[in-house]
């Protein structure tokens, strides 16, 4: 069917099966098997024709922040080792890996942006997506809505679109599967937003699949 619609000369398909080796869910419930069930589409950006160069005058455009990066110059707040696994099976969860706080910034509006990189150093694969997204159908399946932040009785979570439900933060279902897994190795950003009180200065954070960050500050 891909084939029939996309008829642009010079293209190339290949195909891969994850199912039974990356499950991103469990299957004992419709809602794993209905995220296990996917197929993602993945390609390369064709390289920008040559033009004439932008003038003094004219106003210069930035690329979207990507949700993932491969920078080590990130700024380090807390780390934490992998904990208790996610909503997956324990095999398929790295003993090995780890998760930088890079940020957690309030802006003048209120809204608190964290960042943070997890990084694995286990033959084991990282899948991102299992880990910070939220299985209990309070988000639609696109971001890191698993992720929350604590003080006390408080519980934060992410911000989200009123109407599509889709958490504020990197599109992963968007995302090819290849990008979002983590081989030994490989590091990976990922970002996410939140409107906790203005009183708030310090929280604990918690990732699906990492061991709680007590006390970490909102700069």
């Amino acid at each position: 069917m891909l084939r029939e619609l996309v008829t642009r000369d010079g293209l190339t398909y290949r195909a891969r099966g994850y199912g039974s080796r990356r499950p991103i869910a469990k299957n004992d419930r419709e809602s794993g098997r209905r995220l296990n069930r996917r197929v993602t589409v993945s390609f390369d950006r064709p390289a920008a024709e040559p033009g004439p160069s932008a003038s003094a005058s004219e106003t210069v455009g930035t690329a979207a922040p990507r949700p993932a990066t491969t920078s080590t110059e990130l700024p380090v707040v807390a780390t934490a080792r992998a904990g208790t696994p996610p909503d997956i099976e324990r095999t398929q969860w790295p003993r090995q890996a780890e998760m930088d706080i890079n940020e957690l910034r309030r802006d003048a509006g209120g809204n608190v942006l964290l960042t943070w990189t997890v990084h694995n150093q286990d033959e084991t694969p990282l899948n991102v997506w299992s880990s910070s997204h939220d299985y209990g159908s309070v988000y639609e399946e696109a971001s890191t809505s698993a992720i929350t932040l604590v003080s006390g009785e408080q519980r934060c979570r992410v911000l989200r679109d009123v109407e599509t439900r889709v958490a504020i933060g990197p599109d992963l279902i968007r995302t090819g599967l290849d990008e979002y897994t983590v081989e030994k190795g490989e590091r990976y950003t990922l970002w996410a937003m939140f409107k906790p009180p203005a009183d708030l200065a310090r929280v604990t954070v918690r990732i699906p699949g990492f061991e709680p960050v007590p006390d970490v500050p909102i700069s």
